[in-house]
């Protein structure tokens, strides 16, 4: 229970920092982009380089339009003014988006591109890190708030104990008649080591020994 007490507030702070570390993160992108005018990087630059190749093309099919009418046509004709407007407008238009890009549209400076592309990298993928471990900790905190509200036991009854239907030990009537055969036959034995001693004691030697028994303690009394 305490390991899982100490696990649950890890992770809780831990997903508390990740919070406030994605809320900075999502903000500075936002502030990049509000910034920059860089909203989806894929989606954005391919179109701007698909607009950049498409004026480009068209900028020089005008230019191989423009030499084929001044060969046709003298260089104050109507067609080859017209032409060279054209090509001129044409060149002003990549020139600006090259360095200036076209404000209010998503037509990004080319020039710019690269260090752009960078900056909102590096805050894109700091915003995905942090939802990503974000979502791989959140799991692990709700199953530790799980794990901490479980009632362990301290002590778990694997079987209860039943009383046998037939006593197999101990013996009663084997230990009984044990008992008992050992009881007589001890008996026995001390009657008849009894009897024998009677048997062989002397009487007389038996008054001698009284009489000197008597005599020492006499004499200790004295």
């Amino acid at each position: 229970i305490s390991r899982s007490r100490d696990n649950r507030i890890f992770l809780e702070n831990r997903v508390k920092e990740l919070n406030k570390e994605i809320r900075t993160a999502e903000d500075s992108l936002r502030d990049y982009q509000e910034r920059t005018g860089l909203l989806d990087i894929k989606s954005q630059i391919e179109g701007i380089l698909k607009t950049h190749a498409t004026l480009e093309t068209e900028f020089a099919g005008k230019q191989l339009e423009l030499s084929i009418m001044r060969r046709l046509y003298a260089k104050s004709s109507p067609q080859v003014n017209q032409l060279e407007v054209q090509v001129e407008e044409y060149q002003k238009k990549l020139e600006k988006l090259r360095t200036e890009g076209d404000p209010g549209s998503p037509l990004l400076p080319l020039k710019k591109l690269p260090a752009t592309s960078v900056g909102f990298l590096d805050l894109y993928r700091k915003v995905e890190i942090d939802n990503l471990v974000l979502e791989y900790i959140m799991p692990l905190y709700e199953q530790a708030k799980i794990e901490e509200k479980k009632d362990y036991p301290i002590l778990q009854v694997v079987d209860y104990a039943i009383p046998p239907a037939k006593r197999s030990f101990p013996p009663r009537v084997l230990l009984s008649f044990i008992i008992a055969l050992s009881t007589t036959i001890l008996v026995i034995m001390s009657l008849r080591l009894r009897e024998k001693m009677k048997s062989l004691a002397n009487p007389q030697l038996l008054s001698i020994i009284r009489e000197t028994t008597r005599w020492n303690w006499r004499r200790s009394l004295r």
